[in-house]
């Protein structure tokens, strides 16, 4: 029989790294001295990959709160008396009257043109808002100067 191997400290020394890629996309991440380098690398690659989506779903869904649902990729820059190419009758070179969009209670013009304007009823808005403000929270600078360590689980 082999001997029972001595459990030292170094064993269970852990290693903060505090990733940085500017001074606003920072976290810090927590591995085992022990770890493989690319088993870190991987998981520190996939965390940042991970705080990037959410940034990205938490602008849509700000978006999606305060002016409704994205038009379709075709209409997006055009207002709503813009014709379409759909409307132009290539045979009589005229272009058709467009009806007008729907348009519900809560209508907030998007000033980009991105969305529809038809924003959600504000019980719902509240919702979206403070989901995207936890999400926000979760991914913002400052849990790094708290010590908050960031995980894929948690993300």
């Amino acid at each position: 029989p082999r001997p029972a191997r001595r459990l030292t400290r170094a064993a269970f020394a852990m290693v903060l790294l505090h990733v940085k890629r500017s001074d606003k996309d920072t976290f810090l991440y927590e591995t085992p001295a022990a770890s493989e380098v690319d088993a870190v690398l991987r998981e520190v690659v996939a965390i940042h990959n991970l705080r990037c989506k959410v940034n990205r779903l938490a602008e849509a869904a700000e978006g999606l709160a305060a002016h409704g649902p994205m038009k379709p990729p075709e209409q997006q820059g055009l207002d709503d008396e813009t014709p379409l190419l759909e409307d132009y009758d290539v045979k009589t070179g005229t272009i058709a009257g467009r009806s007008k969009p729907e348009r519900n209670e809560n209508y907030r013009p998007d000033p980009t043109e991105k969305r529809t304007g038809n924003a959600p009823p504000g019980e719902i808005a509240a919702v979206i808002s403070r989901t995207v403000d936890d999400a926000k929270a979760l991914v913002s600078e400052r849990q790094g100067s708290m010590k908050g360590v960031a995980s894929s689980k948690a993300l």
